[in-house]
This record gives structure tokens, C-alpha cells and sequence, in this order.
């Protein structure tokens, strides 16, 4: 497929599943570790993932997996500094052949970063709508804003997809979702 200097010898020779891909995020070296959603195999017990790009403290990396000879291959690689993700997405599916691979990821690695850190479990933003967000991707304030569930989400019981967000022109669709509502532990929507 590449040039045997590509070949990345610290991966298994097979897909990584999802609780490796979580494993690789905890560590300190990784800020995040971004795969396409829609590529994910399942097979059994595991989500299989065959294409990556990952966020490391001095760089930006994108990496796919041959499964003809059972190796990973690094088709990106470019100090942080001067790294743009889209680059990295452009190299994945160039490698692939499918233009279509990433097409809901992160714009920028400040994005991507900012997606990772949010608050998920019982913790909360600490944003109530009105409020002022200091927007770690483009560097402006931005106005917190609920946004209710959606009438298809509302008829489904067990799913709460209402969120606060922000309008952020840097950002993917040009919002930044600060929180889904059913993470927050809250029992009723913000300002009841």
C-alpha cells in the first residue's frame, strides 16, 4: 500500500477497538484521538476502528489500517504547530479512496480538543442560556443558548437531546454544543 517506512511497528497488526482508542485518550501524550463513526465495524463483543487521526501534544498524525498485510500505515504527519486537521482528514481518505471519510468531524484541532474536554456524566458547563462563553476555538465570546429537544427526539422516552450551544463561525455547522441536557444530572430544563 506505502512505503515500509510508513508502517507504524508501536500498533497491533489489527483494527483498534473502541476501549483501546479510550485507553490511547487517557494518556497524557494523546489530547484526542478522532475516528469516523461511520466506518466503525462491529464485530461481536468489539467496534473495530481502521482510520485515525490523532492529536498528540507536538503533533498531528492521521493513520490507517491494511488489512491485507495486517499493519498500520502513518499517511500524516506535521508538528501541531503548523498542522491543520482537514490535512490530516484530506490524507485518510486519500489513502482510502472515500471522500465521504470525516465528513461530521472537527474543523479545527482547537474544535476537536474542545469536544474531548466538555462535560459529560453528572457534571454541568456551569452555562446557564444568556451567559457569556469564552470560546476556546476562535478566541471570542459567545452567548450560551438552550436549544430544546427536537419533536422526533421528544416522542422517544429514554433520549433527552436537548443541549446548550454556541454559535462559533470556526466550528463544524458553525456550533459548538456545550453540554447535552441529559448529562447534567438536572431534572428539569435551565431557568424552570
Amino acid at each position: 500500500m506505502t512505503d515500509g517506512e510508513d508502517r507504524l511497528a508501536s500498533l497491533p497488526g489489527r483494527p483498534l477497538d473502541l476501549d483501546e482508542i479510550d485507553q490511547l485518550e487517557a494518556t497524557d501524550r494523546f489530547a484526542t484521538v478522532l475516528y469516523d463513526e461511520r466506518t466503525i465495524e462491529t464485530t461481536g463483543e468489539y467496534a473495530l476502528v481502521y482510520n485515525f487521526v490523532l492529536v498528540l501534544a507536538e503533533r498531528l498524525a492521521g493513520a490507517i489500517y491494511d488489512e491485507t498485510e495486517e499493519v498500520w500505515y502513518s499517511v500524516y504527519s506535521e508538528s501541531r504547530s503548523d498542522a491543520e486537521l482537514t490535512a490530516a482528514y484530506d490524507a485518510v481518505r486519500n489513502a482510502r479512496g472515500d471522500d465521504t471519510l470525516f465528513s461530521r468531524a472537527p474543523l479545527t484541532i482547537e474544535e476537536a480538543v474542545f469536544r474531548v474536554d466538555r462535560p459529560s456524566g453528572e457534571e454541568t458547563c456551569a452555562y446557564d442560556p444568556g451567559d457569556t462563553f469564552e470560546c476556546p476555538v476562535c478566541g471570542e465570546g459567545h452567548t450560551v443558548r438552550f436549544q430544546p429537544e427536537n419533536d422526533y427526539a421528544r416522542d422517544v422516552d429514554s433520549i433527552d437531546t436537548s443541549h446548550f450551544v454556541v454559535e462559533c463561525p470556526e466550528a463544524r455547522r458553525e456550533e459548538l454544543i456545550l453540554e447535552f441536557q441529559a448529562k447534567t444530572g438536572r431534572d428539569s430544563p435551565p431557568g424552570e
